[in-house]
């Protein structure tokens, strides 16, 4: 009996060992996913457009990470946007944009110089300090021949629409590692 057991353990010992050595050789020679991959659920997200494309302000608009592409549906029409003519994506606070101007008029004049009518309507907005929660503006910088435009959207704030914010977080991250120091370009005026 004694024997038996013994055999048994021998037998079984290496059976195991054998086991457990092709899980791990199965587990590293598998193709290892990208972490910072967007997933298909982060592809896609809805924000009303403010300004930049030929649309009227606060259209509802369905924004997509196509191939090699943004793709921005809204208004009945669909427009794209290459990956190599943008030059920055950044997400912006109403509040960081309104920092930027002084006063109302000197800061609609300003806005509109730095962030074109985006700027210029929030930068001219007249200041309530009562807001509790700001929105957030995605903005789209690009080349179009010798000019830089620029294509921005109201997001909404954090409690309106998390997944937005969160998906459009991950696109700049996804831009930034892509584009390291962005495109910074000098363009002569």
């Amino acid at each position: 009996m004694v024997d038996m057991i013994v055999a048994i353990l021998l037998i079984s010992i290496p059976i195991v060992v054998i086991a457990f050595c092709i899980k791990i050789v199965k587990r590293i020679t598998r193709p290892v996913k990208n972490p910072e991959q967007l997933k298909p659920d982060e592809k896609r997200f809805k924000a009303k457009h403010q300004a930049g494309l030929p649309l009227r302000q606060d259209t509802e608009c369905e924004i997509m990470y196509g191939d090699g592409k943004y793709i921005f549906n809204g208004g009945g029409n669909v427009f794209s946007l290459s990956f190599d003519k943008v030059t920055d994506i950044c997400l912006q606070t109403e509040e960081e944009i309104r920092k930027q101007f002084v006063s109302s008029a000197g800061g609609a004049v300003a806005g509109a110089v730095l962030f074109g009518p985006l700027g210029a309507m929030i930068g001219g907005r007249v200041k309530e300090k009562t807001q509790k929660e700001t929105s957030n503006f995605m903005i789209f910088t690009y080349r179009k021949g010798s000019s830089v435009n620029y294509i921005s959207f109201e997001i909404g704030t954090r409690y309106e629409s998390p997944r937005a914010l969160f998906v459009s977080y991950r696109w700049v991250e996804d831009f930034r590692r892509k584009n390291p120091g962005s495109r910074h370009e000098t363009i002569e005026l």
